[in-house]
């Protein structure tokens, strides 16, 4: 896992998501700069991390990402086939926005 101050730019973000675990090596972090909002920087960060769920899924990867407050996330990679597995064996609990259920 690693953490990511709110404050952080994507590109200090990119770093930290580089560096762990299940970080997808075949992608390219280029995309971003089609994203950018040069005019609200504050919602960068947030808009990063979410676009690059996405890409990471299509790699077949979980980018996790755990809000701690406004202040910083704590991220991390869970490939999607162990995320499978757990839920297959009933060990994996999901927990959205206000709900929280075991699949």
């Amino acid at each position: 896992m690693g953490y990511i101050d709110a404050a952080s730019d994507p590109e200090m973000a990119r770093d930290v998501l580089a560096s762990l675990r299940f970080c997808p090596t075949s992608m390219s972090w280029e995309w971003w700069e089609d994203h950018r909002d040069d005019v609200d920087q504050d919602e960068d960060i947030e808009r990063f991390l979410g676009l690059a769920g996405e890409l990471c899924r299509e790699k077949g990867v979980l980018l996790l990402e755990l809000g701690l407050g406004s202040d910083a996330y704590l991220v991390g990679f869970f490939p999607v086939g162990m995320v499978e597995d757990l839920i297959e064996e009933g060990e994996f609990w999901v927990v959205r926005r206000g709900w929280q259920g075991r699949d």
